[in-house]
């Protein structure tokens, strides 16, 4: 049974996590749901600060900070926290204060469920899930809730929302709790960002947004199963492509490799 101590040491079922990086590059999702390949997290401190906001959250941040002393000044506790993470605390307290965000973020946390979606196992952890009104709500931090990102394949600016996958996310979610409890709940969203002025927003979104997003995960499963079945490709640019290259990339032009970027 999976619970918090082998919930990421665990090769069984597939996450979200994996999931997404089919759309990126199969040959490395393929090693990452193996256990072959860990991501290169490009921004681990970035990473770490949205832990820490999840541990106050959920009231195990003393657990958090015994766990992880590279958030204090020279990793010792009497030096003080790291200015990144003394304005995270400025963020919990924003997050508290705010009456829609105590709402959505009323409920059981980090909950685990495992399911199964076109013959595959998969699995997900909870930020918080409120039984009793029916939803479900995931919090997130970012560097500005009103960053747009180039999308190559849309052609277009999206949110962060779009560009970090956080719909075919919730759509994920949405299923493996319908799995376990017979019914939809309602996808919820809190996110705060970076900025001096540390903006938060909440969505609560409807059910045709994320009925399209999980046409997005039926997608990526079925390229998770193609991999397993041989059919996976590199896409020479990423950290386990680089990694596992032993030559460098060879261009016949200056074309060639303008159309590769």
């Amino acid at each position: 049974m999976l619970n918090n101590e082998n919930y990421f040491l665990d090769k069984e079922y597939l996450n979200n996590s994996t999931l997404k990086v089919y759309s990126e590059c199969s040959s490395k999702a393929l090693a990452m749901a193996k256990g072959e390949f860990i991501q290169d997290l490009s921004d681990k401190e970035a990473i770490q600060i949205g832990s820490y906001v999840d541990s106050a959250i959920e009231g195990t941040l003393e657990e958090f900070i015994e766990k992880n002393p590279q958030i204090f000044v020279r990793g010792k506790k009497e030096n003080g926290l790291k200015k990144s993470f003394e304005e995270a605390n400025l963020m919990i307290e924003k997050i508290n204060k705010d009456k829609f965000a105590k709402i959505l973020l009323t409920g059981e946390k980090q909950k685990i469920f495992t399911g199964e979606i076109e013959g595959i196992k998969v699995k997900c952890k909870i930020d918080n899930i409120n039984f009793n009104k029916k939803f479900f709500t995931d919090l997130k931090t970012c560097r500005d809730i009103f960053e747009t990102m180039y999308d190559v394949e849309k052609r277009e600016r999206v949110s962060f929302i779009e560009s970090r996958g956080y719909l075919i996310q919730l759509a994920f979610y949405r299923e493996i709790i319908r799995q376990n409890t017979g019914e939809n709940f309602i996808a919820c969203l809190v996110a705060y960002d970076k900025t001096e002025s540390q903006r938060g927003l909440t969505i609560q979104f409807t059910e045709e947004e994320i009925d399209n997003a999980y046409l997005e995960v039926l997608e990526l499963i079925k390229k998770h199963k193609e991999a397993l079945e041989g059919n996976h490709h590199r896409c020479e640019k990423c950290d386990y492509c680089n990694s596992t290259r032993e030559t460098s990339l060879n261009f016949k032009s200056f074309s060639d490799f303008l159309m590769f970027i």
